[in-house]
């Protein structure tokens, strides 16, 4: 039985079908998680979809993506927002639409944010209508019209070492333990908040490392990790298992609540940096230790090495001696830049 059929007693308005009562009382977004995912969820969704129907093929992707492709629920979330944007949009179900009705949709609710944002939307989007293509639904792939923006390659922005030293000395032992996490592990807030004190392991020789198992893209690392993270842990009250981090209602906390509480506290502190630029500083001063890019990018958990390369800021120190080494080259005479003959380089840059 396919998901759509699944859900037919759902997605028409019957209740009378012998649905569980799940069913009858909450959302058919969360009834498709439910039912999809075979997991419950207690809570409503903020999400559009809780009050407007689902367009059928979305219900056939996301429980292709979820339960075939295993993708992750984040990314599963984000595309299936965009795709009931689209729809409710355009009014059309979503293999009816054209590159006309792209188009618009790109102009009205794609432009003007930024360059990441809208590579995202478009390769959320192009996902949806290659699958939709691959099964035949279509023949013609409406997206490709849509225009992939070039994004530009920004350079780190590392916490000042000051601001850190101050932002730690001063906090709370549950807000030391996530800044550390993120200057000192190079741990997303995501990360932050999916981890339990079981993923933190300490190794016969003195190593610790922690398991990130909800890093970006359901992708799991380990990440090695010092004395300054685990003394922050330490103050903070190591256990044998649990979530590491709880809200104030006792449960797990999310991503935005690690990254709000973390913004919120540094902005109080008067220091102009975010969460994600105290993992800005972790790639910066592993680089500069270490000048082993691969290695960096491992323990910050990206697919590519450019990625890494726009954490790792170089050292303004070698830059200022490369450049000291550089003026005592001798000037050239005939418009070359190349030294004179027989004139001796300076010593290689260490």
């Amino acid at each position: 039985m396919s998901i759509t059929e699944e859900c037919d007693g759902l997605t028409d308005g019957n209740t009378s079908s012998g649905s569980p009562e799940w069913v009858t009382k909450q959302s058919r977004y969360l009834a498709l998680r439910q039912i999809g995912w075979r997991v419950v969820i207690p809570e409503p969704h903020s999400s559009l979809m809780e009050r407007r129907g689902i367009d059928r093929d979305l219900l056939e992707y996301v429980y292709w993506a979820r339960s075939i492709r295993g993708l992750s629920d984040n990314t599963i979330r984000v595309r299936m927002d965009l795709l009931y944007r689209l729809s409710v949009a355009t009014g059309r179900a979503l293999r009816a639409l054209g590159p006309g009705d792209l188009q618009r949709f790109e102009r009205m609710a794609i432009a003007g944010r930024s360059a990441e944002t809208r590579r995202a939307y478009c390769c959320h989007l192009r996902a949806f209508y290659r699958w939709l293509k691959s099964t035949e639904a279509i023949t013609a792939d409406p997206s490709a019209v849509l225009t992939m923006p070039m994004v530009p390659r920004h350079l780190p922005r590392p916490i000042a070492e000051d601001d850190l030293a101050d932002a730690l000395e001063a906090a709370r032992p549950k807000m030391r333990a996530m800044l550390t996490l993120a200057a000192y592990a190079g741990l997303r807030c995501i990360e932050i908040s999916g981890l339990d004190w079981a993923d933190l392991h300490r190794e016969q020789d003195g190593s610790t490392y922690i398991h990130v198992r909800k890093g970006k893209g359901a992708k799991e690392r380990n990440v090695e990790v010092g004395e300054v993270v685990v003394q922050a842990l330490r103050a903070y009250g190591i256990k044998r298992r649990g979530h590491m981090f709880l809200g104030l209602d006792g449960k797990a906390m999310g991503a935005r609540s690690v990254s709000r509480s973390g913004n919120r506290y540094l902005a109080g502190r008067g220091v102009h940096a975010t969460m994600h630029q105290l993992r800005h500083r972790f790639g910066s001063v592993a680089y500069q230790l270490s000048r082993d890019l691969r290695m960096v990018q491992e323990q910050l958990g990206h697919a590519s090495p450019q990625t890494t390369a726009g954490y790792a800021r170089p050292s303004s120190d070698a830059a200022a001696r490369m450049v000291a080494l550089m003026d005592r080259l001798p000037v050239p005479r005939t418009g070359s830049l190349a030294p004179a003959a027989g004139a001796a380089l300076p010593e290689r840059i260490a």
